[in-house]
């Protein structure tokens, strides 16, 4: 199996594995280090899912998913797309701190109030 793309979205992820798959080529998802945890508690993904196809299929594989996220993103590993996904892996932590302060806030909130 070999790496073929990190997908921070969901829907990406959907996406990407439902056109390889129609194909027929079979995908593992994994999802990056505490994701499945944030998921299910937050609803949303901080490091994204890898996607892993067999040797044999990834040429294939990597033509179909250009169409869908673009041909700098579906395998070469460029400064630009290095840079592009240090900051979409900032923003998803800014907004998960965000997200835990909020929820911190109302909690606080409903035991001031009681």
């Amino acid at each position: 199996m070999v790496k073929l793309y990190n997908s921070g979205s969901p829907v990406e992820t959907r996406q990407i594995i439902a056109a390889l798959e129609a194909e027929g080529i079979p995908v593992l998802k994994k999802d990056v280090g505490s994701n499945s945890y944030m998921t299910l508690t937050s609803g949303m993904s901080l490091m994204g899912s890898d996607l892993y196809v067999s040797e044999s299929a990834e040429k294939r594989a990597r033509d179909i998913i250009s169409g869908i996220v673009g041909e700098a993103q579906s395998g070469t590993e460029t400064d630009e797309n290095k840079k592009l996904y240090r900051f979409s892996v900032i923003k998803r932590l800014a907004a998960a701190v965000l997200f835990i302060l909020v929820m911190a806030g109302i909690i606080t909130g409903m035991f001031l109030l009681s």
